[in-house]
């Protein structure tokens, strides 16, 4: 899910640079990817339950694969806008359903640390994979790269359970938008695209 703005500033070179954008429209279509990606996880975030979280996070994963891959595929600001919001809100159902696919584990401890393990393997791939992808300079290359690092992160929905444990009592709560609530999502995204470079 956090394969959008860490590849942002390699991904807003290649299309600078292969002169299918401007640095402006680049960091633009960053800006609402990442803006997609935030609202759509604040969105559904309180109603991961309701549904099954595994196969909301499959069907955003493969949202986000396929508008990685569509993306590729096509020039210019106008095309490109619609498959980066469809990005973002494909990313955005993944970090929405990962707190309650680790909540469901009985042993979620255990669980988070395979999650924070597998998320520096993610880092990993993302450096030693993406600097090749762009030093092709091909859009498609960039983008297929997106695509397969999500791709290669599926296998990781396999082993979060699909059903509460036993032990486990699912808390009926209340969700509530208020200022500090805002003021925090608001933070992490400027600082997200401020680490982008957007």
């Amino acid at each position: 899910a956090y394969v959008g703005y860490t590849t942002l500033p390699f991904l807003m070179g290649v299309l600078s640079q292969s002169g299918v954008l401007s640095l402006a429209d680049a960091g633009t279509l960053g800006s609402l990817e990442l803006a997609a990606m935030a609202i759509t996880a604040l969105v559904l975030a309180p109603k991961v339950t309701r549904v099954s979280p595994k196969k909301l996070a499959f069907t955003g994963a493969a949202i986000a694969i396929s508008a990685h891959l569509l993306s590729g595929l096509v020039d210019g600001f106008e095309m490109l806008m619609p498959l980066r919001i469809l990005a973002g809100l494909g990313e955005g159902a993944l970090i929405a359903t990962a707190g309650p696919l680790l909540a469901r584990s009985s042993t979620p401890e255990k669980l988070s640390a395979k999650a924070t393990l597998a998320s520096g393997l993610v880092w990993a791939l993302v450096l030693s994979v993406f600097p090749l992808a762009v030093k092709e300079g091909s859009q498609f290359m960039a983008f297929a790269a997106m695509a397969m690092i999500v791709a290669a992160c599926l296998p990781l929905l396999l082993i979060m359970p699909s059903t509460p444990h036993a032990s486990h009592k699912i808390a009926q709560t209340t969700f509530a938008i208020n200022a500090p609530s805002l003021l925090l999502l608001g933070s992490g995204f400027i600082f997200a695209m401020a680490e982008a470079g957007v």
